[in-house]
């Protein structure tokens, strides 16, 4: 079982090697971001949500969740990788009750597969509960996109395992904001994205803190 377990871990650190970046290209956001939040360590009940572009774009999360205490340590750009290797920076040192997390967007649409981030993901879930208990990690789910559409198939297999994965340990949760982003054809509603047809805009938003309100503390 050791001999098994070694084995796994080597091939699965070989695959992210091959696909992922270098993770300290976002050094200095982190930074920043460490410094814009500095006075909320060890605040009370304090709820982090983070990711790739689709949380740091998401700016007035706060204003959609009044009296809750919320910080936003989203980077863009970011892969699951990216945020296990900064998961101290911007998950552990603020002792939260909840973190939101969303990636797997940038993974998918970089080479990786599901099982790529799923290995990631599990790591990182691993850690954060290691380091503390008492935290209840929400999954957000893999949102559909107008540009991205052509990977759909893949980006449904990475839901449906993160919904697996919170279905094997209580202290996770998954929100889906795949389903309630398409119309009724079941493609990508086009008027909730920007210019880019990537990125949601506040139509979008408003559909993400309608589904994550059923899940935050």
């Amino acid at each position: 079982m050791r001999l098994r377990s070694v084995l796994l871990t080597v091939i699965f650190s070989f695959s992210i090697l091959i696909h992922a970046q270098d993770p300290r290209r976002f050094q200095k956001e982190v930074d920043t971001i460490e410094q814009k939040n500095h006075k909320k360590i060890n605040s009370h009940d304090l709820i982090v949500f983070t990711g790739s572009s689709s949380i740091r774009r998401w700016q007035n999360i706060q204003d959609y969740f009044p009296g809750k205490n919320i910080i936003n340590t989203g980077f863009g750009g970011s892969q699951m990788s990216d945020l296990l290797y900064y998961s101290d920076s911007v998950i552990i040192k603020y002792k939260p009750v909840q973190v939101f997390i969303y990636e797997g967007d940038n993974d998918i649409a970089a080479g990786k597969k599901a099982d790529d981030v799923i290995w990631a993901a599990m790591e990182l879930f691993g850690k954060i509960i290691k380091k503390i208990p008492d935290i209840q990690i929400v999954i957000i789910s893999v949102k559909p996109s107008v540009l991205r559409w052509n990977l759909k198939d893949e980006y449904l297999k990475l839901n449906i395992q993160y919904k697996l994965l919170s279905l094997s340990n209580n202290k996770i949760k998954f929100v889906d904001v795949w389903t309630p982003l398409l119309n009724k054809e079941g493609s990508p509603k086009k008027e909730i994205f920007i210019s880019d047809s990537l990125h949601i805009n506040k139509l979008g938003y408003d559909i993400w803190a309608r589904e994550i309100k059923k899940f935050i503390k």
